[in-house]
């Protein structure tokens, strides 16, 4: 329900583009940015959720995610030019409020709880394994007390042991 939530509020904080602009635009802006802001948490597990290959399920994601940042300036220039700069905020809003009720009514009968992949339950690591990949993390170049007792260096022949120039 959270995508629901985020086509038809990013829809509704589009369309207020009318006088007073400057304070209706940044509270429009604002709420555009909260309600796009819902989409990867939500819309990503979505995609994720159930599928074999995750990596081309994603990658599609992105490609047309990008291309649709790409054509929404061409679209918001013609729909300015057309009918005006408030067609570019109302017709996008109008539409996302419209995509919104869609989603809703087609996963109103949809499975709630999604299982867990079977292939990431058939991943389990060990306490080694585990200590493996995070103390690789840390290091192989742990720092010993003697390391930290150590007079600095100074950087150069010249300089004194401060380290300033003399």
């Amino acid at each position: 329900m959270m995508t629901v939530f985020f086509f038809i509020g990013i829809g509704a904080a589009s369309s207020p583009a009318s006088p007073p602009v400057r304070r209706r635009s940044r509270w429009a802006s604002t709420l555009i940015g909260v309600f796009a802001a819902i989409y990867h948490p939500v819309g990503i597990a979505m995609l994720v959720a159930n599928r074999e290959n995750v990596g081309r399920v994603l990658g599609v994601n992105g490609v047309f995610g990008n291309v649709g940042v790409a054509f929404s300036a061409l679209l918001a220039g013609a729909l300015a030019q057309a009918a005006g700069w408030r067609a570019a905020f109302i017709v996008p809003g109008t539409l996302a409020i419209a995509a919104g009720v869609a989603f809703a009514m087609l996963v109103r009968g949809a499975q709630v709880g999604v299982p867990a992949r079977e292939a990431a339950a058939a991943a389990k690591l060990s306490r080694a394994d585990l200590a493996r990949v995070f103390g690789g993390a840390h290091g192989g170049d742990r720092l010993r007390r003697r390391d930290l007792q150590r007079a600095p260096r100074s950087p150069c022949p010249r300089c004194s042991t401060s380290g300033s120039p003399p």
